[in-house]
């Protein structure tokens, strides 16, 4: 086999797109700097702005505060894990809402983790680490489950 030496320009683009939702710009900031080493983060303050990325991007995760002031982001939550098109995305969220009811309506809607704010970004970040392995390892297991296929035509007179 060949070894193979990558440069920056290969190693970006094998990093995994993380879209972060945050308003908050120093927690956003925050996010997005701790990240950066081992993922591409692509970071907006509310769900409006992040819903193009999501559609023109290969995101395959996404940090939100569901509960934003000025944009609640929990319909945008709702609307990722019940559809077809983004149910697989991995979801982690972050808020400032204590209540245990609140957390169970999250982890109900398929949620993979819920972060209290103030939260401690290397928790997050390996949080994160965790969530990526299991997602490509669930990926890469039901890859080697759809058998191959193929298909006779057999026409009849």
């Amino acid at each position: 086999t060949e070894n193979k030496i990558f440069g920056e320009q290969e190693i970006y683009a094998m990093k995994q797109n993380i879209l972060i939702i945050e308003e908050n710009v120093a927690i956003r900031y925050l996010l997005t700097t701790v990240l950066r080493e081992k993922y591409k983060t692509i970071a907006h303050p509310d769900c409006y702005h992040a819903a193009n990325d999501l559609k023109n991007k290969d995101i395959q995760m996404v940090v939100v505060n569901i509960e934003g002031k000025n944009t609640p982001n929990y319909d945008f939550l709702l609307h990722l894990k019940s559809s077809s098109f983004y149910a697989n995305i991995p979801v982690l969220v972050i808020s400032d809402n204590i209540s245990t009811e609140f957390r169970f309506k999250c982890l109900e809607l398929g949620v993979e983790a819920f972060f209290l704010k103030p939260f401690d970004p290397l928790n997050l970040m390996e949080c994160i680490n965790v969530v990526s392995l299991m997602s490509d390892n669930m990926k890469r297991m039901k890859e080697d489950m759809i058998p191959e296929v193929s298909y006779k035509v057999g026409l009849t007179t």
